[in-house]
């Protein structure tokens, strides 16, 4: 039987995912929050995306639609393809029609799938498998609407879910939608750790902000790892990569690397990266997600294993002082997930089992 699957965004990945998904038969809803209809209004009015790139077709979805009841009750199995800032709002539509055997995988997580749980807890809702990925499985932009390209599609991702009991399960779900792409980590937190986006990104947007600022206003185009990833920036994140996998190394999980027996300048310089255009502002995911999302939880990570992570903070000072916007108390902290309270050992048994032992200690 055909799996009934519904893709969340409306975005570059939301329209290659599920331009993918339709074009290897599986039955794809479409689903964009309504405050943004505009995003899909091309796939709303012809139920087909056009893609190219990795593949060349023109391809049909079941539905496209603005509905959050629509997306979710028929649905097998739902995947966020949104950005980490999104998923709030997509979870607060859809939690009334969330239900029992239904499978949600959010790419890229970011420890969203904490969230989730919790709210599906708060809800009474019970039987939903969450679980996580460590980026989204595409690179990919849109070409005009209706139309995307992908640059690459990705044969190796990290996932867990959430409780990590449910591994096997969630593992079997994404391998018969990916093919055996995805290997497991020990936990969500792990999984997260190794999204190499907060490494590359906010380095590459903060340090090159004049140049981006200045092509937008020129109405230039700016290609960040052509032209912005110089020996000298791709130091510095060679630098908060070293911070972030000494947290990785403390908390006793496998590390990826961004560049394995290279540098960080050859690996970015010797990509499909470079035909990519932008960022083109400050506002932007490099900056309003990777940070909130994935450099703070780092910090906050951190904290637990007494390791010092003074670039990764640096960073996301700086950048709330750049947009205005203070990260630390907006983004994703230990505290907003409701684990603030926890030692080192109570949570690796939370994410393990959902409860909390209090006679737990470190």
């Amino acid at each position: 039987m055909t799996q009934n699957i519904t893709v969340c965004g409306g975005g570059n990945g939301a329209h290659a995912m599920a331009a993918d998904l339709a074009f290897r038969d599986f039955k794809v809803t479409l689903f964009e929050h309504p405050q943004f209809e505009r995003n899909i209004k091309k796939v709303l009015e012809t139920k087909t995306i056009e893609v190219v790139g990795e593949i060349e077709a023109t391809v049909a979805v079941d539905k496209a639609t603005t509905s959050a009841k629509e997306a979710t009750v028929d649905a097998e199995t739902i995947i966020f393809a949104i950005p980490t800032y999104a998923q709030d709002p997509f979870i607060e539509s859809m939690l009334p029609f969330f239900h029992e055997k239904q499978k949600v995988i959010l790419t890229t997580g970011n420890l969203g799938s904490v969230h989730l749980s919790k709210r599906l807890n708060e809800s009474g809702t019970e039987g939903v498998l969450v679980g996580e990925t460590s980026t989204l499985p595409y690179i990919a932009r849109m070409v005009r609407p209706g139309k995307v390209k992908i640059i690459k599609d990705k044969k190796k991702f990290l996932a867990s879910a959430f409780p990590a009991t449910n591994n096997a399960e969630f593992l079997n779900e994404l391998n018969l939608i990916y093919n055996d792409a995805a290997s497991l980590t020990r936990d969500v937190v792990e999984t997260f750790l190794n999204n190499l986006n907060p490494i590359a990104h906010p380095c590459g947007l903060i340090l090159n902000a004049g140049r981006i600022e200045s092509a937008h206003l020129d109405q230039q185009d700016y290609f960040m790892y052509r032209e912005g990833v110089t020996p000298s920036v791709a130091r510095v994140i060679e630098a908060i990569e070293r911070e972030r996998l000494e947290v990785i190394k403390a908390l006793g999980y496998k590390v990826k690397r961004l560049a394995e027996n290279d540098t960080v300048y050859n690996v970015l310089h010797d990509s499909r990266l470079l035909e990519s255009v932008g960022p083109n502002s400050l506002d932007d995911r490099y900056l309003t997600e990777d940070v909130p999302f994935g450099l703070v939880p780092v910090s906050e990570l951190a904290k637990l294993v007494d390791k010092k992570t003074p670039l990764n903070d640096a960073f996301v000072t700086i950048a709330s002082f750049m947009t205005g916007t203070d990260y630390w108390t907006e983004g994703r902290t230990l505290a907003s997930l409701g684990l603030e309270n926890l030692s080192l050992v109570q949570l690796q048994q939370f994410l393990i089992e959902e409860i909390v032992n209090k006679k737990l200690t470190n």
